[in-house]
């Protein structure tokens, strides 16, 4: 019987412990993967167009100009909204070659009306809706924005092995929102069952933490290890390695406050005893 409850300690704990790691790892994939590297470049080329369409139909932009407006747009957040949801179906389209969805000039022409009062402001110009509808379908006639798009997601696609398209779409899978609040379920789950089993309140403090302290310091590790790889091979792309384990250094600071939650309480409970 002892010998029972000793493997179904283990069990419990290790599952704990395997849990918090693909949670704390599916957060970071997602912020790193997706905000940091896949976004900056949607975001820096979805700004070069927008820059591109007010310089050729509403102003003459000298190179401030330019910094500034690119500048202003990367931290829109409506732009990072848009982008975010392009970042979160095009592993998608890659998986089935399908990019029917997709409606770039909407977005450019509503990104730019959001900040159409901004922009006059700021370079002493007038610029009305429809004006911006005409400049933007000018550009998408010139350029073919959308249809651009979908050919390289399509062409992208075909190129892929078929292990490669496993990849992203387990990749896909593990990163999506649906996926990370079913772990965090399980999690408190799991956390109901050891404070059940060990009849306290507060003991599992104790398993979550160390579970954390252990799973941030390793996907730390291996994030770092990411950054570095990409910030060598990738000229065009610059990671910041704080960045890329901010979840991580949450997920650490949060655990050491509940092993000193943890830590208090038992101090207490053995004060009564």
């Amino acid at each position: 019987m002892k010998l029972l409850k000793q493997i179904g300690k283990f069990l419990i704990n290790n599952i704990l412990f395997v849990l918090v790691f693909i949670f704390i790892l599916s957060l970071n994939l997602r912020y790193v993967v997706n905000r940091s590297f896949i976004n900056k470049i949607v975001v820096n080329k979805m700004s070069d167009n927008i820059v591109t369409i007010l310089d050729d139909n509403f102003k003459n932009l000298n190179d401030d100009d330019i910094s500034d407006i690119k500048q202003e747009i990367q931290n829109n957040k409506k732009v990072n909204s848009i982008v975010e949801k392009y970042t979160d179906t095009t592993f998608n389209y890659l998986v089935d070659g399908n990019a029917a969805n997709i409606n770039i000039t909407n977005d450019i022409k509503s990104i730019i009306k959001e900040n159409k009062s901004d922009i006059e402001t700021k370079y002493n110009i007038t610029i009305s809706e429809e004006e911006i509808d005409k400049a933007v379908n000018k550009f998408d006639k010139l350029y073919n924005i959308n249809d651009y798009y979908k050919k390289t997601i399509k062409k992208t696609s075909k190129s892929l092995t078929k292990e490669q398209k496993q990849t992203l779409k387990i990749y896909n899978i593990i990163t999506s929102i649906k996926f990370i609040l079913i772990i965090g379920i399980l999690i408190i789950i799991t956390i109901v069952v050891i404070g059940l089993y060990k009849k306290s309140f507060y003991k599992w403090l104790k398993n979550i933490s160390i579970s954390g302290i252990v799973s941030s310091v390793i996907v730390s590790i291996l994030f770092i290890v990411f950054t570095l790889y990409i910030n060598s091979y990738i000229n065009t792309i610059n990671l910041n390695i704080l960045k890329s384990i901010l979840i991580p250094i949450y997920s650490f600071v949060i655990s050491i406050i509940l092993l000193i939650i943890y830590v208090i309480f038992n101090k207490q409970r053995k004060i009564k005893c």
